[in-house]
């Protein structure tokens, strides 16, 4: 289907590629570990934008080293920028925003809220970031002349404002909090460190002393707070890599020595260092780091292997170098992961942790003799991925792993029940949640030798299939019904199954020397694409399955090997492969692929379409590129790693699960969109609620403008909680707020319009998987007296659109929005309906459309009361229309009704089960619209359109209500019948605060059946808030004195339709119920 999910370094000139090539470093780290991981908990945002970590459990980016000011409360820092905290002893981490995504490889907090970190921004160009707030903002500093030649490998502080940072070659010091940074001279004269030498590891004892280990044996020392440094003679010449000093005087350093360790002890200030004896006190594996306890009666070290060392005599200040090494030697731990391990620190007299690759991060609460795995830690490579809706998903890979997801990711349990731990999965394909294939190869000689195998899921065990006998590797699988589909593999294999039990080889026209990466199917059709390399050329090719024999194409020149094929329909489709080869093809029976740009020179292992238009490519070093208008434009991903990933599923909306190196899968985040917010010239709050029905916490994250704004507990919302964060000042737009796990959010945005005033509006967030190209309104006025008008266009793709704003169907405005930015045009003098918002990536009325966001406001009363309606996207329309309430005697209230079709419009409008206006024969012509109101109050409201006057025939309309209350002026949407719910969601009620009324309004629009229902605020159900409703009833209960969220509505005996009817100050407004998907 696709996924080729295997891993490989750029090749050097020349280099052959084959299934062998590319598996080399898959072999390397599939680990026959047949325990399954606890269900993941609710993950780790990256802190790079609307993607999350779901397995494991926290996030599988190396950690290079830690930092803890207790122990309960500490830092992790690694690979691709990642920064994240604990404040409960690790069992719960939130991601930082370290503004880079480059590597972090030290760490050091002075305080709960003082730290810094140091790294590599790549090309041997170091950095430093502080923060004074925990982690919440991290600010660069600036380094002195020639920090673009150094890696800095470590820092240490003495105080908030003395400390030294080191790395290869270089020692900065600062003495005001890193507000100015000094270096240490470069030289061999006593004082100076040698640019020659590399330095890993420092350690500031006190203000005056402190030492630096590295490469080759360095020992560096400074007695006047790292101003001068002078180098030690350590009598080795191996790689030192941990140090941990007592005092001033007494140290244990740790290091290497060919593929052994090393252990070194002064107990005089460095005068004299002595080594361990190799020949009598050996110590097995090199050793990368080592702590001590507070009370000095413990020590552990980290080793290369992925063992902790631990040695408890009671007296570890009193140890020789050898009776550390024997002791170290003596008694390794398992860290609880199976993962390198890069940093150990001890948090008090028994407590410690360990941080390493994957992810890992372990403690111990018994001074360091046993350790219980936090975070991370699955060494293991997850090669592939499928969806088969928002919910239900596998992840499978090295070791016979397959893990099953039932709740969108949030959770993964073990599937793996008839796999063989020595069967390295290389594809998954699953037609429903009974019927999956697993391939790929089995044996200790994997990915060299071994033998390829399938195996077929009934729902809870995997057995082998037939037909595979003499195959090497099977590398893709693609199923088109429960019983059809193909696998592809190396020697030119093609296999087909017709029954869904067994495979025959059907590879006629396909060379032996072929290496078929990837395959694919669509279906309801015969026919098969694959795609891959030719072995003996080192280059590209792709072939097309015609329903009878394959046909293979010519080399690819430009592209070494093609990886992966996604086959939107029989025409339409992408491949992907080395160096960021992108290709696609809109005669896919012809196989004729048009190479794309896709802005990366990285291998590209998997791609996954959910139309001909949006599709994600993933691929080595943290690469993920997606594409919003059928590949004419690619934009990369920031997911604050650099773990490669192998494959990638769309679970059939318009966000994505990647699956990867370290155990890991991340998934793109359920986000809302709005186009504005203003807190300059208004009140502006957002709103983000977890609903009562939840069942667990929700995490949010929310840009402004594209710059992240902080959210109180990093966005943590419980159950039956909001939060309502609001930014003094900021202006701008677009808005994105992301829900950054699997439980259905509730979003909104609250605006008291002017600064201080009175007109209050709500308006929902948008999903995601609702944008649109094309969107609708009944009504523009920037003509009556009094009233402004204001259409917004937000662009959240990675590229320039093309939009056009339409009137009654004439072009009024137009133009272009650069990517991540919006237009706020008013149109002087017109007035009418309908309107139309539209876009595209290549010019207006191009063939490639764009998807945008876009509202209405409306300022009325010469300014004093505020409006905004989101457009109702084009998809979206619909024949029947339905709302809570009319009341055209407490206010003036009229109907929207607009043709957007090409033909005429009948009609009829319902109140309180009574027809009150008819086209009687005369319909709404095309792209007119009218607008009656009636003097009645009552509800709940309908509208019915058709194409035909005997109104047989359903014709989608856009319709509103506008209302005029007082001084105010809102429009509500209809809410459309199919759309119709038994449960409805807001943030937020307020019957309390001064000037404030809040009804919420329940109707039944059945015209036969009764339904109850339940209106909870907070979880609670108050008086006055359950009842019975019969055909055609309604209810507007208020709650006298409460204010709180989330609300809720639900019904049982039918669907009924619920609103949020506002008086704030006399100011009206309404907002329809969220209904969560």
């Amino acid at each position: 289907m696709k996924r080729f999910s295997r891993t490989v370094e750029n090749l050097p000139p020349g280099a052959e590629m084959t299934r062998k090539t590319l598996l080399v470093l898959l072999a390397s780290l599939a680990l026959a570990i047949a325990s399954a991981p606890a269900a993941a908990a609710a993950g780790l945002n990256t802190g790079a934008g609307p993607w999350q970590w779901v397995h494991p459990d926290v996030q599988g980016t190396t950690i290079n080293d830690l930092s803890f000011i207790d122990d309960n409360n500490g830092w992790a820092v690694g690979q691709g920028g990642v920064i994240m905290k604990t404040t409960d002893g690790g069992n719960t981490w939130a991601a930082q925003n370290s503004g880079t995504t480059y590597n972090i490889l030290g760490v050091d907090f002075v305080s709960s809220s003082t730290g810094w970190a140091v790294g590599n921004l790549g090309d041997y160009t170091s950095f430093v970031i502080k923060t004074t707030d925990g982690g919440t903002t991290w600010t660069a500093q600036t380094l002195p002349s020639g920090y673009n030649t150094a890696v800095l490998e470590d820092v240490d502080f003495v105080n908030a404002s003395q400390g030294v940072a080191v790395g290869n070659g270089k020692v900065y010091y600062t003495f005001n909090g890193g507000s100015t940074w000094t270096q240490v001279a470069s030289g061999t004269s006593p004082g100076q460190v040698n640019s020659g030498h590399y330095l890993l590891r420092v350690q500031m004892v006190d203000a005056n002393t402190g030492y630096a280990v590295g490469q080759t044996g360095v020992i560096y020392k400074t007695t006047n707070g790292g101003v001068n440094w002078t180098q030690q003679t350590s009598n080795v010449t191996s790689d030192l890599k941990g140090l941990y000093f007592k005092n001033a005087n007494e140290g244990v350093v740790v290091g290497s020595t060919g593929s052994a360790g090393r252990v070194l002890r002064t107990t005089n200030g460095g005068v004299n260092w002595t080594a361990n004896n190799t020949g009598t006190a050996p110590i097995a594996t090199p050793l990368v780091d080592v702590a001590v306890s507070g009370n000095g009666n413990t020590a552990v070290a980290a080793g290369s292997n992925g063992s902790i060392f631990y040695y408890d005599v009671g007296t570890i200040w009193n140890r020789t170098a050898d009776e550390f090494a024997i002791g170290f030697n003596a008694n390794p731990r398992a860290s609880g992961g199976n993962s390198t391990i890069n940093d150990v620190v001890y948090t008090s007299e028994t407590v410690a942790y360990a941080g390493g690759a994957a992810g890992l991060v372990s403690q111990s609460t018994d001074v360091g003799g046993s350790w219980t795995l936090k975070a991370g830690g699955e060494a293991y490579n997850l090669t592939a991925t499928v969806f088969i809706d928002a919910d239900t998903g596998w992840v499978a890979g090295a070791g016979g792993r397959v893990f099953k997801t039932t709740d969108g990711g949030e959770g993964w349990a073990s599937d793996s029940s008839g796999l063989p731990s020595d069967f390295q999965i290389y594809d998954i394909d699953f037609w429903d949640a009974s019927t999956g294939v697993a391939v790929g190869c089995r044996g200790a000689g994997c990915p060299y030798s071994g033998t390829g195998e399938a195996y077929k899921y009934n729902g809870s065990t995997w057995s082998q299939m037939g037909g595979t006998e003499g195959t090497v590797a099977l590398n893709d699988v693609s199923l088109n019904s429960a019983t059809t589909g193909w696998i592809v593999g190396s020697g030119g294999v093609a296999l087909q199954t017709t029954n869904g039990s067994s495979w025959v080889s059907n590879s006629g026209g396909i060379a032996a020397n072929y290496e078929l990466n990837g395959v694919d199917t669509v279906n309801g059709s015969s026919m098969a694409w694959a795609v891959g390399n030719n072995t003996s050329t080192g280059k590209a090719v792709y072939a097309v399955y015609n329903g009878s024999t394959w046909s293979m194409s010519a080399d690819v020149a430009a592209t070494s090997f093609f990886v992966d094929v996604e086959m939107v329909d029989a025409n339409t489709g992408y491949l992907v492969g080395s160096g960021g080869a992108v290709r696609k093809t809109v005669n896919g029976e012809w196989w004729t692929w048009t190479a794309q740009s896709s802005g990366t020179g990285k291998l590209l292992a998997g791609i996954s379409c959910l139309n001909a238009d949006y599709c994600f490519a993933v691929g080595e070093d943290g690469r993920v590129i997606h594409t919003t208008d059928g590949g004419a434009n690619w934009g990369a991903e920031n997911l604050g790693t650099n773990v490669s990933f192998f494959d990638v599923s769309t679970a059939g909306q318009r966000r994505a699960f990647v699956a990867g190196g370290n155990g890991s899968v991340m998934k793109s985040l359920r986000s809302y969109y709005y186009t504005w917010y203003d807190d300059l010239n208004a009140n502006n709050w957002v709103l983000m609620a977890n609903p009562v029905s939840g069942g667990g916490d929700l995490w949010f994250d929310l840009y402004i403008a594209g710059a992240r704004r902080s959210l109180t507990g990093n966005g943590q919302v419980s159950p039956g909680t909001s939060l309502t964060p609001k930014y003094s000042g900021v202006i701008g737009g677009p808005v994105n707020t992301s829900s950054l796990t699997a439980g259905k959010a509730i979003v909104s945005q609250r605006v008291v319009w002017p600064k201080g005033g009175s007109s209050l509006e709500e308006v929902l967030g948008m999903d995601v998987d609702r944008l649109s190209n094309h969107y609708y309104w009944p009504w523009y006025d920037q003509a009556s007296a009094g009233y402004t008008n204001w259409v917004l266009v937000a662009n959240p793709n990675p590229f320039t659109v093309y939009y056009q704003i339409k009137v009654g169907g004439v072009v009024k405005n137009q133009g272009t929005i650069a990517a991540g930015k919006n237009v706020t045009p008013t149109l002087a003098g017109v007035i009418g309906g309908p309107v139309e918002v539209l876009a595209w990536n290549d010019n207006y009325n191009g063939s490639n459309k764009a998807d945008v966001f876009a509202s209405q406001r409306v300022l009325s009363n010469y300014g004093g009361a505020f409006n905004e309606q989101v457009g109702t996207p084009a998809e979206e329309l619909s024949s029947h229309y339905l709302w809570t309430w009319y009341d055209d005697q407490g206010g003036a209230n009229w109907i929207l009704i607009a043709n957007p079709s090409g033909s005429p419009m009948y009609y009829e409008i319902k109140i309180a089960g009574n027809t009150v206006a008819h086209d009687n024969g005369t319909p709404i012509a095309a792209g007119q619209k009218i607008t009656p109101r009636f003097g009645i109050v009552g509800g709940p409201v309908e509208v019915t359109t058709w194409s035909d006057a005997g109104h047989s025939v359903p014709l989608n309309s856009i319709a509103s209500q506008r209302i005029i209350w007082g001084p105010s002026f809102a429009e509500t949407p209809g809410y459309p019948y199919s759309a119709l719910a038994s449960s409805y969601h807001w943030t937020w009620y307020d019957q309390l605060s001064p000037g404030m009324k809040n009804w919420v309004l329940v109707a039944n629009p059945s015209a036969s059946a009764t339904v109850t229902y339940e209106i909870k605020i907070d979880g609670v159900v108050y008086p006055g808030g359950s009842g019975t409703l019969g055909p055609g009833q309604r209810a507007t209960p208020t709650f006298p004195g409460q204010r709180a969220g989330p609300v809720e509505v639900t019904s049982t005996g039918g669907p009924v339709m619920a609103s949020q009817r506002v008086l704030y100050n006399g100011y009206f407004n309404e907002v329809l119920g969220t209904v969560l998907d």
